[in-house]
């Protein structure tokens, strides 16, 4: 298993240098943050896990909090109100 480090530093490449220190910086406040900036690490992990039992497919969000709701107006003229942030998102 890659180390820790390299895991991280493979996965921010494309980060400027000055974002991805104020990143960095913001992850080693607290394990929460820590873990909402490596939540990859975990989809990672749990990609490679043979034993999970069946289930039917669903959206995962790692991202899901009352901010990332929003409204917005469709094609079809009707206003909705539902998710609007998926950066962090996977269907499974």
């Amino acid at each position: 298993m890659k180390s820790l480090e390299k895991r991280l530093k493979k996965f921010n490449v494309e980060f400027l240098e000055d974002s991805l220190k104020l990143k960095y910086e913001r992850m080693a406040k607290d394990a929460f943050s820590f873990f909402r900036g490596t939540c990859h690490l975990f989809y990672e992990d749990l990609s490679k896990e043979k034993n999970l039992p069946a289930s039917p497919p669903i959206w995962i969000s790692g991202d899901l909090h009352v901010e990332n709701f929003g409204s917005f107006k469709s094609d079809n003229r009707l206003v909705y109100f539902d998710l609007n942030d998926f950066e962090e998102a996977i269907q499974e």
